[in-house]
């Protein structure tokens, strides 16, 4: 039960900061299509530094359709194996992926391309 508890305690060490520690957005002045996002320093434990940032979450690359100091959206550029992505509607889509990789069918991730479809990468 001890090491049970100790385990709980060094996940939640190493969760992201709850947003129940950050203000509500009031009067965040963000222009039209943009999102105010909480900016975390996460040097030496998620600590709130106090202001947001305005994001486009609908085409931003790294933080495609949500913020991602809140756990929404996604980073495009972290998907594994990407080549080249977009982020479109607040939905990354991948365009091409490393060699050996193909878009998946709703071009959301890359996954290893069959021999076939690596034949025809290679012609």
């Amino acid at each position: 039960m001890l090491l049970r508890t100790a385990l709980l305690a060094a996940l939640a060490a190493l969760a992201p900061m709850s947003t129940a520690h950050v203000p509500q957005r009031q009067n965040v002045p963000c222009g039209p299509g943009l999102t105010a996002c909480p900016v975390f320093d996460y040097s030496g434990g998620p600590r709130w530094k106090g202001h947001y940032e305005c994001v486009a979450v609908h085409t931003d690359i790294e933080s495609c359709g949500g913020c991602l100091s809140e756990e929404h959206g996604r980073d495009c550029t972290a998907i594994e194996n990407v080549d080249e992505v977009r982020c479109k509607r607040g939905l990354c889509v991948v365009q091409t992926c490393a060699e050996g990789y193909v878009p998946d069918k709703l071009n959301r991730n890359c996954e290893p391309a069959s021999s076939f479809e690596q034949f025809v990468l290679e012609y």
